[in-house]
């Protein structure tokens, strides 16, 4: 009898400590998706902040395509439009969800510091940011940058 006893005491210790096991598991991989996904906004958000800085120390047509240039070549897709959101420069080609986030985004107040225009990486298929352009004692224009978002359900798994 005591060898039963002493049996579901041993399985009923094992079973709870598998179950925090498994609870601990998901805590700390949600807590590192997280942590990824907003280390990739971070990033968006600084290139775009980046770019916008050098725009508005050199805001001419030379400038404006040499960053579109540099972007072509990396993972991101960057946008530069005037104050009314129409294109100037781009990296690649621009999606329809691309201009749609453009749009919206170009109707809404935003401070120098730039900010995350889209950040549902689960079901767009892009993230952005915004950075707005300032030389002069006005708005020239917006930096968008693009990031795919199935890079990151990718590094997810």
């Amino acid at each position: 009898m005591l060898n039963k006893l002493s049996f579901k005491i041993g399985m009923l210790f094992f079973i709870f400590i598998l179950l925090v096991e498994v609870l601990l598991f998901v805590v700390l991989y949600y807590n590192s998706a997280n942590n990824q996904v907003d280390e990739v906004m971070s990033n968006l958000l600084s290139r775009g902040n980046t770019h916008r800085d050098v725009l508005e120390d050199y805001y001419n047509t030379s400038t404006i395509n040499h960053v579109g240039i540099m972007e072509s070549e990396s993972d991101f897709v960057v946008v530069i439009t005037d104050t009314e959101g129409n294109t100037i420069v781009h990296s690649n080609s621009i999606e329809s969800e691309m201009q749609n986030v453009i749009q919206k985004a170009i109707n809404n107040p935003i401070d120098h510091d730039g900010r995350v225009v889209s950040n549902d990486w689960r079901h767009d298929d892009y993230i952005a940011s915004q950075s707005v352009i300032f030389t002069e004692n006005e708005i020239k224009g917006h930096v968008f940058m693009f990031a795919e978002t199935e890079q990151i359900r990718n590094l997810l798994g």
